[in-house]
């Protein structure tokens, strides 16, 4: 009974684990009212060693299956098969504590006055396998949770949670390849924040940081789901648009210049705007960093005045290098 309640007292510690893999905690009083009734339980029936082991096992078994059920949540950082194997080593140890719970119950419910069950070598087996099992897994898990972790660091931008500018080179030049195998059209928009400087030196660098992440939120919303965008550094965002031609590509840049200047005030508590270089594919590049300079070097131009969208001017001739028919490209209305 001892033994069987050490753990009953360690199970919410099992529980609490569980929750800390898809970054919540357990509450104060799951965690401490299992001690408590181990406690209240010894103090109540003090030599009634059958009944507390009975009570243990049982409420043992409830919280190994809360385990297991946990262990099931969403995560994106934890596959679901191995989720699935830790969930069912929790179903193993609610079995093996369930079978002993029940053979404890069925020799109470023989009417034997003090019966004292001794603990079998079987369930003792079967705890050691279970602790044992449990704990390789919990440490394959957390090496999995760091594996993502650090994958996610190097593809994604710390700040705003979008790609970072060597993950969108690489995911860009893809596209790109993609499109000259199809003789399809590729845009590409870069942007860049008008005055973030200014911004973070009277504002302060957390209002900075609220404004490069609302960008990123816009540039969302705004794009389709095929499309990649990214931060390639500083004030300074890319998206590439698809089987996008220019026209197209200019009301996309349109839609990210309008959505961030009607709701930068009221989202981020201070007006900002941002200007645009918009390019699309010469069938002559081979190398996704030529278009990208090509766009920056319109943003560059657009920067000089702020908060307006400028053109390559070697795309028209790009375009109609172009053998494909013009792709349209459908934009949703402002108010959506």
């Amino acid at each position: 009974a001892d033994r069987v309640a050490l753990l009953d007292v360690c199970a919410p510690l099992l529980r609490d684990a569980v929750l800390r893999m898809s970054d919540q905690k357990l509450t104060p009083v799951g965690l401490w009212l299992p001690p408590l009734a181990v406690a209240l339980a010894q103090a109540l029936q003090p030599g009634d060693a059958g009944s507390r082991q009975m009570l243990f096992s049982f409420v043992v078994c409830g919280q190994l299956f809360a385990c297991s059920m946990l262990s099931l949540m969403p995560n994106s950082e934890i596959s679901l098969r191995s989720r699935a194997v830790l969930a069912l080593g929790f179903l193993f140890g609610c079995l093996s504590y369930g079978s002993q719970a029940w053979r404890v119950a069925r020799l109470a419910l023989s009417f034997q006055p003090d019966f004292h069950p001794a603990t079998s070598p079987l369930f003792i087996v079967q705890t050691f396998s279970f602790l044992l099992l449990t704990s390789v897994l919990f440490v394959l898990l957390e090496l999995e949770r760091n594996d993502s972790q650090g994958r996610r660091l190097a593809t994604l931008d710390g700040l705003t949670g979008i790609y970072n500018r060597r993950t969108l080179l690489e995911l860009g030049q893809r596209e790109l390849a993609a499109a000259q195998r199809r003789h399809r059209t590729l845009a590409v928009l870069m942007l860049d924040i008008d005055g973030l400087r200014r911004i973070n030196e009277e504002s302060g660098a957390f209002t900075g940081d609220r404004v490069l992440t609302h960008l990123a939120g816009q540039m969302s919303g705004a794009l389709q789901r095929q499309d990649l965008f990214g931060r390639t550094g500083g004030d300074k965002f890319c998206a590439v648009l698809t089987e996008t031609e220019l026209d197209g590509a200019r009301h996309v840049a349109e839609r990210i210049r309008a959505r961030v200047e009607s709701t930068s005030k009221a989202e981020c508590g201070i007006r900002y705007t941002i200007s645009i270089g918009v390019c699309v594919r010469s069938p002559s590049e081979l190398d996704i960093a030529q278009t990208i300079a090509r766009a920056e070097a319109a943003m560059r131009i657009a920067h000089q005045t702020g908060n307006r969208i400028e053109t390559d001017q070697a795309s028209s001739e790009s375009r109609a290098e172009l053998s494909t028919a013009p792709l349209s490209r459908e934009i949703p209305d402002q108010g959506a």
